[in-house]
């Protein structure tokens, strides 16, 4: 059964009496901009930064924190579903003695998902660099979401970390 919907205007007379058609549970309505209304599925990008301030300087996996000092080993636990799309890295470099690569990787469930930024660290100073994911990962509620970063060798000295998630929610 389709449903009207009144649209009232600035001193409460019907503006515009419109048929739509029956949504599905939990879609939206909205409007084409021409005066058009009807339900549809929506996405909403959000952001999640997780951040180490300490100094690495070797190979060895660093697990990142949501809130300096909180780091619990498995990250973030995911209150609805969504999916990852990009990752990004940031982070100050102090000492370099010549090129290598600092990797981000993303883990869910405390599982690698092979999906990773690496920036090339040539030099000292502020570096950063962004990936879009090949292949976005889906995550349910409660799944765990995390990262983890390393070098891909000693040598070169990096701090102030900031790595930042692209995850979209779909309502509808």
């Amino acid at each position: 059964m389709a449903k009207k919907l009144v649209v009232l205007n600035s001193v409460g007379n019907n503006a515009n009496l419109s048929t739509i058609p029956n949504g599905t549970k939990d879609q939206l309505v909205v409007s084409d901009g021409n005066g058009g209304i009807s339900f549809a599925t929506v996405s909403f990008p959000s952001f999640i930064n997780f951040g180490y301030s300490g100094s690495v300087s070797s190979q060895t996996s660093q697990l990142s924190a949501l809130i300096e000092g909180s780091s619990n080993g498995l990250g973030l636990r995911v209150p609805f579903a969504c999916t990852v799309t990009n990752l990004s890295a940031q982070f100050d470099c102090s000492a370099n003695d010549g090129s290598i690569g600092l990797s981000a990787v993303l883990y869910k469930n405390n599982v690698t998902t092979n999906q990773n930024v690496t920036v090339t660290v040539a030099s000292t100073g502020d570096i950063g660099g962004s990936y879009q994911l090949n292949t976005p990962i889906s995550f349910n509620a409660n799944d765990t979401l995390n990262i983890k970063f390393f070098h891909d060798r000693g040598g070169t000295t990096t701090s102030n970390h900031v790595f930042t998630v692209r995850i979209v929610m779909t309502i509808g």
